[in-house]
């Protein structure tokens, strides 16, 4: 989560641990914007700079989401609808229309209950 630096030792900790303890398996979900404990102590620039660098390998979910984004995209503007961006709501693509998300910014506050539930049943946010 992006309003929670992580530390990747952390992480690796936290996946070391649940091999050792018997699981054969971990999920490891990252969210965009996501961001290391390293990363968030640069200045803007210095992180700008060090992202160009990167690059990431791609992921088949990324990947066909995207498509599916960039086609519902480009058929709203074969129909001539403007000033609409494209989200995945309830697993549906759906239009809507600027002004709604113009300026504002959707975070989860790290006092909200689904971090301490989480943080319950022992996934790792990193920090």
């Amino acid at each position: 989560m992006p309003e929670l630096p992580y530390d990747i030792h952390k992480v690796a900790d936290a996946l070391k641990q649940r091999t050792e303890s018997g699981k054969h398996f971990s999920i490891l979900a990252v969210s965009e914007g996501a961001i290391s404990k390293e990363d968030a102590a640069l200045t803007k620039r210095e992180y700008k700079k060090k992202k160009s660098r990167n690059t990431y390998p791609s992921i088949a979910y990324d990947r066909v989401l995207a498509s599916r984004l960039g086609s519902f995209a480009a058929q709203l503007i074969l129909e001539e609808q403007y000033g609409f961006m494209v989200a995945l709501r309830d697993g549906k693509l759906v239009a809507v229309p600027l002004e709604e998300v113009s300026g504002k910014l959707k975070t989860v506050p790290p006092e909200h209950e689904m971090i301490a539930q989480a943080k319950e049943i022992g996934i790792c946010f990193g920090n």
